[in-house]
């Protein structure tokens, strides 16, 4: 069955959906484990990986092997004339959005529109700019082990206090 809290309130806890629902003629799974436990468990165990060495140096290598990938596929070997291409597009498709709006028509999915192809434009731009260089990016110089201590660390500290963590985005 699938696991999810069956039982609410102060002593909330997780346990087989079907079981609890429908009953031993379901599922015979009638195990239960309090939520509180269940996810300090969960925190903590996260928590360690998150400040072990050797899980800090799989991360990393990974990061690197995924970075060196995506530079490799999408940016090295683009076609630089039809990055140039989409750039033309999207400016018609700006000006074509900035008109409405000079015209009086307003609306959320306008200006949604406008923003969206604005970010496309800016990530093609820098793409094209990427492309001009035509070099292998070193990714390890580029992405620092202290870098990720630093955000593993910070990582680790929303896990220990989430209050902090809300706290932090009410400010934004």
């Amino acid at each position: 069955g699938t696991i999810g809290i069956v039982s609410g309130g102060k002593y909330a806890k997780y346990g087989c959906t079907n079981n609890w629902n429908k009953g031993d003629s379901v599922c015979q799974n009638k195990l239960k484990i309090e939520k509180f436990l269940l996810e300090e468990s969960i925190i903590n165990t996260l928590i360690r990986q998150l400040l072990d060495e050797s899980s800090m140096a799989r991360i990393l290598e990974e990061l690197y092997v995924n970075f060196e990938t995506y530079f490799e596929a999408s940016i090295i070997k683009s076609n630089k004339t039809e990055i140039e291409e989409k750039i033309n597009q999207i400016s018609v498709e700006i000006n074509n959005l900035v008109n409405a709006i000079k015209m009086g028509i307003h609306s959320e999915s306008i200006r949604k529109a406008l923003i969206d192809c604005e970010n496309k434009k800016r990530d093609l731009e820098n793409k094209l700019s990427l492309t001009s260089l035509n070099t292998k990016f070193n990714v390890r110089e580029l992405i620092h082990v202290g870098d990720i201590k630093s955000y593993f660390s910070t990582m680790t500290e929303k896990l220990i206090n989430p209050e902090s963590t809300f706290d932090t985005f009410s400010q934004l």
